[in-house]
């Protein structure tokens, strides 16, 4: 109620909250954690504004499709963080299919039928932007370490530059692991940080979050305005200062266990092999004296839960990608240095009998002794031969 872009007159949060409160609508409730993540749960607020009096009252007073209620409703029968949300229920996408350009392929190029998000969501078009693959299913190929790839992430409504994190083998697959960087969820520079110029953390219009921290501006994996007010961030606050550690009891930040994404893939292809992503939901709590429940509450915000989802690939998997980019690449490597090896081992052979022949042609002469002595002693006979002949006749 207190968000500047609603409008509200002190006078009309303190109506809605003393509603609120009537209506059974307090700061904090108790249900089982699948309510509240999956199935959802019966909420006093979200009962009242799909009501039918609350509906008729609309018609008469703000005309057809319009409503008396001055801060968005969502439009789910029960409140829950994930209610019919089971990474399935998502927006239509076009992508690229990569006949023109191998490197494009799996490109989006519209989501929910737009190339960029709406203004409502984001202030720059940086932000607003609509780049790369859907959550990195796929990216270009020949990656290393210097190599950046882009990704749109629709669970937050967000496109997101992934960096070099670590290398990684995996199942004898080696792997280049790649996530955004801290500077991505850094939603203000540290000047900003309660900074005195920024009136605390109001600045333009809006509310500066300190570095860390993502808020949610649709809902999620849907063109819809966000059906509650919840900020994102890596679990434990990891890339927050310690002032905002501080203030809750517990967290523990540790990068091998909370960096929030990171995907690992096959370096010549491209193909992702392992994911790990790790989200934490978190609750801003805002003292206000216009709202009677939350006027002697500190400011802080408090972290509902961390989620971290791994897929799991089937061996086959594993399998094709090890033939195809790393038992055949091994092989063509093996087989150049074998033909190598036999091209310089035959090129010797011909060299050597080359200089074999060249050097027998050189040393023989021109006739032996033992032709020699032949052909003498053939000489020798014959003339004995005709001597003998002609003593004969006399």
């Amino acid at each position: 109620m207190i968000d500047p872009q609603f409008k509200i007159t002190r006078t009309g949060r303190t109506i809605i909250a003393t509603a609120l409160m009537i209506l059974g609508e307090y700061p904090f409730v108790s249900h089982k954690v699948r309510e509240v993540l999956f199935d959802g749960y019966e909420d006093a607020l979200l009962s009242a504004a799909h009501s039918g009096i609350v509906t008729v009252l609309s018609g008469i007073f703000k005309g057809e499709g319009g409503s008396i209620v001055p801060i968005p409703i969502p439009q789910m029968p029960k409140f829950g963080y994930f209610q019919g949300y089971n990474n399935s229920r998502d927006e239509e996408y076009w992508i690229e299919t990569g006949k023109k350009d191998i490197n494009q392929i799996g490109r989006v190029q519209k989501w929910a039928g737009i190339t960029e998000l709406p203004d409502s969501w984001w202030m720059t078009p940086e932000a607003r932007s609509i780049r790369g693959s859907d959550t990195g299913s796929f990216t270009q190929m020949h990656l290393d370490e210097s190599s950046t790839s882009d990704m749109f992430f629709s669970f937050m409504c967000r496109s997101f530059t992934k960096t070099f994190y670590k290398k990684e083998t995996i199942q004898s697959i080696p792997t280049m692991g790649k996530g955004p960087c801290h500077q991505t969820v850094d939603c203000s520079k540290s000047i900003n940080f309660c900074h005195a110029c920024c009136d605390g953390s109001f600045y333009n219009g809006t509310y500066l979050l300190p570095p860390g921290m993502f808020p949610l501006v649709c809902y999620p994996g849907r063109l819809q305005p966000t059906p509650f007010a919840v900020v994102y961030s890596p679990p434990h606050f990891l890339f927050s200062p310690d002032e905002v550690r501080n203030t809750v009891v517990g967290m523990s930040p540790d990068p091998e266990k909370h960096e929030p994404m990171i995907y690992y893939h096959e370096t010549y292809s491209g193909t992702t092999l392992k994911v790990t992503n790790r989200l934490q939901v978190n609750m801003p709590v805002i003292k206000s004296h216009d709202v009677p429940s939350s006027e002697n509450m500190p400011n802080v915000m408090i972290p509902l839960f961390w989620q971290e989802a791994t897929p799991i690939y089937h061996q086959f998997i594993f399998n094709q990608v090890w033939f195809g980019f790393v038992l055949v690449p091994r092989l063509m490597t093996v087989l150049q240095f074998v033909a190598l090896g036999l091209g310089l081992l035959l090129l010797t052979i011909l060299v050597f009998l080359q200089l074999r022949k060249n050097q027998k042609t050189t040393i023989r002469p021109s006739g032996s002794f033992l032709e020699t002595t032949t052909h003498w002693l053939s000489s020798t006979s014959s003339s004995s031969t005709n001597e003998s002949g002609g003593l004969r006749r006399m």
